[in-house]
Protein backbone atom coordinates (compact mmCIF):
# COMPACT_ATOMS: atom_id res chain seq x y z
CA UNK A 1 0.00 0.00 0.00
CA UNK A 2 1.47 3.39 -0.95
CA UNK A 3 2.38 5.84 1.81
CA UNK A 4 -0.38 8.27 0.78
CA UNK A 5 -3.05 5.57 1.03
CA UNK A 6 -1.78 4.46 4.46
CA UNK A 7 -1.89 8.06 5.71
CA UNK A 8 -5.46 8.56 4.40
CA UNK A 9 -6.58 5.27 5.94
CA UNK A 10 -5.03 6.22 9.30
CA UNK A 11 -6.78 9.63 9.23
CA UNK A 12 -10.11 8.00 8.38
CA UNK A 13 -9.75 5.48 11.20
CA UNK A 14 -9.06 8.29 13.67
CA UNK A 15 -12.14 10.21 12.47
CA UNK A 16 -14.37 7.14 12.85
CA UNK A 17 -13.10 6.62 16.40
CA UNK A 18 -13.73 10.27 17.25
CA UNK A 19 -17.31 10.08 15.93
CA UNK A 20 -17.88 6.85 17.90
CA UNK A 21 -16.56 8.55 21.05
CA UNK A 22 -18.92 11.49 20.46
CA UNK A 23 -21.89 9.16 19.89
CA UNK A 24 -21.18 7.36 23.17
CA UNK A 25 -20.70 10.63 25.06
CA UNK A 26 -23.99 12.06 23.75
CA UNK A 27 -25.86 8.86 24.59
CA UNK A 28 -24.43 8.71 28.11
CA UNK A 29 -25.40 12.38 28.62
CA UNK A 30 -28.99 11.43 27.86
CA UNK A 31 -29.43 12.57 24.26
CA UNK A 32 -32.25 10.78 22.44
CA UNK A 33 -31.27 8.09 19.93
CA UNK A 34 -33.09 9.81 17.04
CA UNK A 35 -31.29 13.08 17.81
CA UNK A 36 -27.89 11.36 17.83
CA UNK A 37 -28.71 9.66 14.52
CA UNK A 38 -29.60 12.99 12.94
CA UNK A 39 -26.58 14.75 14.41
CA UNK A 40 -24.05 12.26 13.03
CA UNK A 41 -26.00 10.96 10.02
CA UNK A 42 -25.86 7.32 11.11
CA UNK A 43 -28.47 4.57 11.05
CA UNK A 44 -30.09 3.08 14.12
CA UNK A 45 -28.23 -0.18 13.50
CA UNK A 46 -24.85 1.60 13.35
CA UNK A 47 -25.73 3.51 16.51
CA UNK A 48 -26.45 0.31 18.46
CA UNK A 49 -23.31 -1.37 17.07
CA UNK A 50 -21.18 1.52 18.33
CA UNK A 51 -22.80 1.39 21.78
CA UNK A 52 -22.48 -2.39 21.94
CA UNK A 53 -18.82 -2.45 20.89
CA UNK A 54 -18.02 0.22 23.45
CA UNK A 55 -19.78 -1.73 26.19
CA UNK A 56 -22.34 0.98 26.93
CA UNK A 57 -25.30 -0.15 29.03
CA UNK A 58 -28.52 0.77 27.25
CA UNK A 59 -31.01 2.94 29.11
CA UNK A 60 -34.11 0.82 28.61
CA UNK A 61 -35.28 -2.42 27.16
CA UNK A 62 -35.99 -0.73 23.87
CA UNK A 63 -39.68 -1.56 23.85
CA UNK A 64 -42.29 1.05 24.59
CA UNK A 65 -44.65 0.38 27.45
CA UNK A 66 -47.53 0.64 24.99
CA UNK A 67 -48.47 -0.72 21.59
CA UNK A 68 -49.92 1.61 18.98
CA UNK A 69 -52.40 0.80 16.26
CA UNK A 70 -49.68 1.88 13.79
CA UNK A 71 -47.43 -0.82 15.30
CA UNK A 72 -50.13 -3.43 14.75
CA UNK A 73 -50.75 -2.29 11.17
CA UNK A 74 -47.02 -2.51 10.47
CA UNK A 75 -46.93 -6.02 11.95
CA UNK A 76 -49.88 -7.11 9.80
CA UNK A 77 -48.23 -5.67 6.68
CA UNK A 78 -44.98 -7.46 7.56
CA UNK A 79 -46.74 -10.79 8.10
CA UNK A 80 -48.47 -10.34 4.74
CA UNK A 81 -45.06 -10.06 3.07
CA UNK A 82 -44.09 -6.36 3.08
CA UNK A 83 -40.39 -5.56 3.27
CA UNK A 84 -39.11 -4.07 6.51
CA UNK A 85 -37.79 -1.02 4.63
CA UNK A 86 -41.34 -0.22 3.43
CA UNK A 87 -42.86 -0.21 6.93
CA UNK A 88 -43.47 2.95 8.98
CA UNK A 89 -41.57 1.50 11.96
CA UNK A 90 -37.88 0.74 12.40
CA UNK A 91 -36.50 -2.77 12.12
CA UNK A 92 -35.76 -2.74 15.85
CA UNK A 93 -39.29 -1.64 16.75
CA UNK A 94 -40.72 -4.44 14.60
CA UNK A 95 -38.48 -6.96 16.37
CA UNK A 96 -39.73 -5.71 19.75
CA UNK A 97 -43.37 -5.88 18.61
CA UNK A 98 -42.87 -9.46 17.42
CA UNK A 99 -41.20 -10.34 20.74
CA UNK A 100 -44.14 -8.82 22.62
CA UNK A 101 -46.57 -11.10 20.78
CA UNK A 102 -44.29 -14.16 20.78
CA UNK A 103 -44.01 -14.18 16.99
CA UNK A 104 -40.80 -15.78 15.65
CA UNK A 105 -38.16 -13.31 14.46
CA UNK A 106 -37.90 -14.93 11.04
CA UNK A 107 -41.03 -14.85 8.91
CA UNK A 108 -40.35 -18.31 7.47
CA UNK A 109 -40.41 -19.82 10.99
CA UNK A 110 -44.16 -19.19 11.12
CA UNK A 111 -46.23 -21.62 9.04
CA UNK A 112 -48.87 -20.26 6.64
CA UNK A 113 -51.90 -21.43 8.61
CA UNK A 114 -50.77 -19.80 11.83
CA UNK A 115 -49.64 -16.67 10.01
CA UNK A 116 -53.13 -16.30 8.47
CA UNK A 117 -54.75 -16.83 11.89
CA UNK A 118 -52.53 -14.19 13.49
CA UNK A 119 -53.20 -11.74 10.64
CA UNK A 120 -56.96 -12.32 10.93
CA UNK A 121 -56.89 -11.83 14.72
CA UNK A 122 -54.88 -8.60 14.44
CA UNK A 123 -57.06 -7.24 11.62
CA UNK A 124 -60.27 -7.97 13.56
CA UNK A 125 -58.77 -6.25 16.56
CA UNK A 126 -57.74 -3.22 14.48
CA UNK A 127 -61.29 -2.82 13.16
CA UNK A 128 -62.46 -2.32 16.75
CA UNK A 129 -59.64 -0.02 17.86
CA UNK A 130 -58.57 1.86 14.72
CA UNK A 131 -59.60 5.22 16.21
CA UNK A 132 -57.32 4.80 19.24
CA UNK A 133 -53.65 5.75 18.70
CA UNK A 134 -52.42 3.88 21.83
CA UNK A 135 -53.97 0.70 23.11
CA UNK A 136 -54.73 0.46 26.83
CA UNK A 137 -52.33 -1.91 28.56
CA UNK A 138 -55.06 -4.42 29.47
CA UNK A 139 -56.27 -4.45 25.87
CA UNK A 140 -52.76 -5.02 24.51
CA UNK A 141 -52.22 -7.82 27.04
CA UNK A 142 -55.50 -9.47 26.04
CA UNK A 143 -54.49 -9.35 22.37
CA UNK A 144 -51.05 -10.67 23.29
CA UNK A 145 -52.63 -13.70 25.02
CA UNK A 146 -54.83 -14.41 21.97
CA UNK A 147 -51.89 -14.30 19.58
CA UNK A 148 -49.68 -16.44 21.85
CA UNK A 149 -52.48 -19.02 22.10
CA UNK A 150 -52.68 -19.17 18.30
CA UNK A 151 -48.95 -19.83 18.12
CA UNK A 152 -49.01 -22.78 20.55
Amino acid sequence: MPKEAKRCFAELTVRVRIVADCVVADYVRGMRIKDIQRKYGISEETMYKILSRRGVKLRGKGCRAYITTADLMALVDYLKGAKIEDLPVSKWRLIKIKQFFGIPRRRKDLDDKRRREVIETLENFLRSYNDMPHLPTETAEELRRKVKNLLK
